[in-house]
Order: structure tokens, then sequence, then C-alpha cells
């Protein structure tokens, strides 16, 4: 039986990321160093303890419980949460709970892991506010801006970028073919050699134009999106 116990201890601990197990009660019964790090206790000390207690100090279970919500739902939740360790320190974390089950089939104890996700989540907001930017900055310009997904094949023509060759926004989809359909006949090819140029690698200058079609007349456009004028 000490053996037994050790062996579960060198587990629980041999785990690097927090890990707790809680019992019907939603008193914590087992507890890794990791956990006890993150609470800014000893082990010895969350023992025995009700998780709410330990995690916002207070008396009753805390809203959008994921260990409960596995309690009444037998099945495995997740959720993000902003936590605030011992030292003030602001971290985001992905919160996972699974349910251990008895010999009835009726849920037991709930194992609860957590994962610090506090750079994937300034990541994610770094591209937001990046997106954001673009998308201003796109909205104040007088150039038309469009992005090519190569690997989907998706691209995205905002409506300036179909206004400036005379179309409506819902003349033209978001397919490559959309796009080479504009293009005169005479310079299809001249284009298809440029793009195949410029995705291994060379980037046009801001001389070189692409002749477009707009509603019959061709035109020419820049590197820029900006028309150049008729041929």
């Amino acid at each position: 039986m000490a053996k037994s116990e050790n062996f579960l201890n060198i587990i629980l601990d041999s785990i690097h990321d927090p890990f707790c197990i809680i019992d019907s009660s939603f008193m914590i019964v087992r507890a890794n160093g990791a956990y006890a790090e993150l609470k800014g206790r000893s082990i010895e000390s969350l023992i025995g303890r009700k998780c709410f207690d330990i995690i916002e100090n207070t008396a009753g279970i805390c809203e959008q419980c994921v260990v409960e919500k596995t309690f009444r739902s037998a099945h495995p939740c997740a959720k993000d949460k902003l936590l605030i360790t011992p030292d003030g320190q602001k971290i985001w974390a992905e919160i996972y709970t699974y349910p251990i089950f008895d010999n009835e089939r009726a849920v037991s104890h709930v194992i609860e892991y957590t994962r610090d996700i506090t750079e994937r989540k300034m990541t994610e907001e770094a591209l937001k506010e990046s997106k954001e930017r673009y998308e201003l900055s796109a909205s104040g310009a007088n150039d038309g801006l469009w992005d090519w997904d190569l690997k989907s094949q998706i691209v995205y023509f905002p409506p300036r970028w179909k206004s400036m060759l005379g179309y409506k926004d819902e003349h033209i989809a978001g397919k490559p073919e959309e796009w080479f359909n504009l293009i005169h006949p005479d310079d299809i090819e001249q284009v298809k050699v440029q793009i195949a140029t410029h995705i291994n690698g060379h980037t046009p200058s801001p001389g070189e134009r692409v002749p477009h079609i707009a509603h019959g007349q061709k035109i020419q456009v820049d590197t820029q999106q900006m028309p150049c004028g008729k041929r």
C-alpha cells in the first residue's frame, strides 16, 4: 500500500503542469507540486481544503465552475480563465476537468489540469490589434487593398477595390479566377507569370502595372492597386 501511494505521488509530481483531484464535496484530495506553487501554498496545506476556498476564498462553488459541471455532466470540460498568482502576476490558464467513475459509474472525483496559455493569449491579442489597425488604415486609404490566401485559395477583395473598377460588392466573389476574369485576355499570361515570379520571391517594383477590365474598358492598376489610366 505504501509503495502504491509513493508511486502515485511520483506520477503526480512528474506532471509539470498544475494538477489536482477533487472529490464530490469539492475537497482537494490530491495535488502536485506545480499546483501548490500556482496557489502559493504547500501541498499539505491544500489537502482537505475546499477548492473554492483555495481559489476564490469564498464559501461556495465558483461561478461557471467546470469542476461542478463535470460532476453534473459526467463529461470532460474546459475553459480559459485569468488567474492572479500569489505574487500578483496575471496569467491566462486553460483549465481542463476529467471525471473519475466509481464502480456504479457515478462520478466520484474530478481531475483538474491547468495549462499556462499566457503567451498564446498575448499573441492572439497582438494579432487582433494588428488586424484592427490594418482595418482602420485600409478603411481610410484610397488604395484598393486585397488579401490572397495561397493555401485556401480564398481572396478577400474589399468593397473599395471593387468600386475602383466600377463594380459593386456582390459582383465579385472571393476566388482568384474572379480576378483573372477581370484581366484583359491579351495580358493574362503575362500577369500569371508575374504572379508566379512574385510567389517565388520577386516583389514587383512600384512601377509595374497589371491591366484590368473595368466595365468593358481596359485600365491599368499599379502594384499599389491605384488606377493608372486607360489603354
